[in-house]
Parts: C-alpha cells; structure tokens; sequence
C-alpha cells in the first residue's frame, strides 16, 4: 500500500508529465491538486511556471518564480527553464 509521502510525490510527477506532454490544462489542474495537498510541491509549481511562462504571462511567472526560490536554488530553476527550453524551444509570441 502506498503511503502517503508516496501518493504526494506521485501527484506532484504527474502535473509535470502532464505539461511535458502538451497537457497543459490537466497539468495545471493536477498541480493546484498537488500544491492543495503539498504547498512545496516543487515539480507542481515548476508545471505552473513553465506553461505561465508558454502563455507570457508575467505576474504568474514571477508569482511561482518567488515561490519556487524559497525552496530551490538559483541554479536548479534555471537549469529546469534551460532544459524545457531546449526540449520545447523558446515560447513565441503566440503563446502555447
């Protein structure tokens, strides 16, 4: 049986494989799902960050980029936008 920790983290994966692909309303409904069980739910709010950022908006992105930082490191952060980045491209002006 799993416990909970496990059932958590498990959530928190899923918002994330949800954004990776192309997901992008599920990922956000399993990571505010994620974030309502575990506010620290860094894969969730960095599944809300990356498709924030997809979509140009900029008061989400620096909202879940302060929360982000209160937990992960610079590096980390950065690193995570690079790779999604470079597996997804850069967003365009047209959004998603």
């Amino acid at each position: 049986m799993l416990g909970a920790d496990k059932v958590i983290l498990i959530s928190n994966q899923a918002a994330l494989q949800a954004y990776q692909r192309g997901e992008h309303e599920l990922a956000l409904k399993l990571a505010e799902e994620s974030l309502g069980s575990d506010p620290s739910a860094a894969d969730a709010m960095l599944a809300i960050l990356l498709i924030r950022l997809r979509m140009h908006d900029a008061d989400a992105s620096a909202t879940m980029i302060k929360r982000l930082g209160a937990l992960r490191s610079a590096d980390w952060l950065l690193q995570a936008v690079r790779e999604d980045y470079r597996v997804r491209g850069a967003p365009h002006s047209h959004g998603i």
